[in-house]
Parts: C-alpha cells; sequence; structure tokens
C-alpha cells in the first residue's frame, strides 16, 4: 500500500516541478522585453542560406548586384527576443544617407535582419548599422560594416 502513495507523492512533485519550469520559460521573455536592449552583435552580410556569413569584423564583405543581401546582426543579450526591431541606415561611401529601414526580429527572437532584394544597391562602396528597439527602449548604433557590391 505503501508504493502506490510514494508513487502519486512523486508524480506530483515531478507535475509542480514542470508546470514551474513551464512557467518560467514563459514569463522570462517577458522579462526580456522591458529590458534596454543592448548594441547588436557580430554584423554580417549574407547573401543566400547556403553562403556563409561574411562578418564585418573580417574585412569588408562582397555581393554582386544579383544576389538577395542580407544585413545581420545578433541581439545583445544573447538570447531570445521576440518583440525586438532593429532600425538599419544603408548610406553610400562618402556618407550619405541612402536607406534607412526599421525590420522585425526574424521569427526566431534571434536574429536582427533587413532583406534586401536583387538589384536594390547599384554597383559601388556601402556601408551600414543598425540599432536594437525594445518598446521605447533604444540601443547604441553598430559600428559602421563597409561592403562593397559588384556588378
Amino acid at each position: 500500500m505503501h508504493i502506490p502513495h510514494r508513487y502519486r507523492v512523486a508524480a506530483l512533485v515531478a507535475g509542480l516541478l514542470a508546470l514551474v519550469v513551464a512557467t518560467l520559460y514563459a514569463v522570462s521573455p517577458a522579462f526580456a522585453d522591458r529590458a534596454t536592449p543592448g548594441v547588436p552583435a557580430a554584423p554580417r552580410i549574407q547573401t543566400d542560406a547556403f553562403t556563409p556569413n561574411q562578418l564585418c569584423s573580417a574585412g569588408t564583405p562582397g555581393v554582386s548586384t544579383k544576389d538577395t543581401i542580407v544585413l545581420a546582426a545578433s541581439p545583445t543579450p544573447f538570447g531570445k527576443h521576440p518583440t525586438m526591431r532593429a532600425t538599419f541606415e544603408i548610406s553610400g561611401a562618402g556618407g550619405e544617407p541612402l536607406i534607412t529601414r526599421t525590420s522585425r526580429i526574424w521569427p526566431s527572437g534571434r536574429v536582427l535582419a533587413l532583406t534586401l532584394d536583387p538589384n536594390a544597391l547599384a554597383p559601388g562602396t556601402y556601408r551600414f548599422r543598425l540599432r536594437a528597439e525594445q518598446g521605447n527602449a533604444v540601443s547604441g548604433w553598430t559600428t559602421w560594416c563597409g561592403f562593397a557590391v559588384n556588378g
């Protein structure tokens, strides 16, 4: 008779533990949403899902006018941020502003990205930077990332 009672107690404890873990998981993004976002990390450029990212810290990335260009960075602190968005600023090499656009974070909540269609930029040299935004809180800007668009 004592064995079934122990199983019931163990099942009750396991159920309570699962409820606590589920509650913490569900609530943690809400806490992250209230925090001031940090400056995004690791600015990079990607042209398609099968091409490795070109990190800005590794030099001047190069893309083609025929490419779909994805400008991206990681939110900080690292983790999932389902309501974060980013404002991207793209300028010519001389600093003249060309594009300023705000985009929502990717569905994963882990990548800030802006997609530019093929031929969105003419051949030349450009640079971009971005900042994270969450509610009314805004991070500082990343450093500029220069890149080249080839014909």
